[in-house]
């Protein structure tokens, strides 16, 4: 009788690992006859599964604008750096008003005259956790600016990532606001320039945005950067937790 059910068992075994098979070729079958016609553009898809390693990809080498997504990026480096001693959560950054960045910046609203200071650890829930433009730029110059980010995403071997400018250059060439101006940390100052701007001159700016390669990064190089965090490859333990409540 056991003979029986081991063989059974056996059979089982062999029939779940072809059941299986097909249903992973079936996601990337899926994944290319997607239609995606009414995405209006090019999109990139990544799946992971956490459990086998597997991974299936649209366009998955292809480079797309990260927008707000740098930040977590942003985040990994910092929190490496605090890893490795070289900097600390609770040390302050001071942030002035030639730094302030108008768009999306909540941060701002705690700073009373010309220039506030935060923690590094208030810095990352800001930017990480709410997307806060100010807070993603005061972090980027804490370690040395965007080229330096860069660098070290390529020590964690984090390569198809790059950061390229801070938010308060970005936005603005996002619109075609090449002259941005001190007084434009200004949020109201800001969206008056912005108006002002030619709804060609816009679109034209936009169209160069999407092609460029700066600050982008591939639905491969995200997938290998989001399964290394997960099974900390890239932090401590207590670096990943605190990025992982964050986030």
């Amino acid at each position: 009788m056991d003979s029986v059910k081991s063989e059974a068992d056996g059979r089982l075994g062999k029939a779940q690992v072809v059941a299986a098979q097909p249903n992973t070729t079936r996601l990337q079958e899926q994944l290319n006859n997607l239609d995606l016609s009414s995405a209006q553009g090019d999109v990139g898809i990544g799946v992971l599964d956490l459990d086998t390693g597997e991974r299936w990809f649209r366009n998955g080498k292809q480079r797309f604008p990260m927008q707000s997504v740098f930040k977590l990026p942003v985040g990994i480096v910092v929190l490496k750096l605090v890893d490795e001693g070289k900097l600390s959560l609770n040390q302050t950054v001071t942030i002035t008003r030639e730094q302030f960045v108008p768009a999306w910046s909540p941060i701002l609203k705690e700073i009373k005259g010309d220039r506030g200071q935060f923690t590094v650890q208030y810095l990352l829930q800001r930017a990480v956790g709410d997307s806060d433009n100010t807070a993603a730029d005061a972090l980027v110059r804490l370690v040395g600016g965007p080229e330096q980010v860069t660098a070290n995403l390529g020590k964690l071997n984090l390569r198809d990532i790059r950061v390229d400018r801070l938010e308060q250059q970005l936005q603005p060439d996002t619109v075609g606001l090449t002259n941005f101006r001190p007084e434009l940390v200004d949020k109201q100052k800001y969206e008056e320039a912005v108006q002002q701007i030619p709804d060609a001159v816009k679109k034209a700016a936009m169209e160069r945005y999407l092609t460029d390669p700066r600050d982008t990064a591939t639905p491969e190089g995200m997938i290998d950067l989001l399964a290394k965090l997960q099974s900390r490859q890239l932090l401590s333990e207590d670096s990943t937790a605190l990025l992982l409540k964050i986030m």
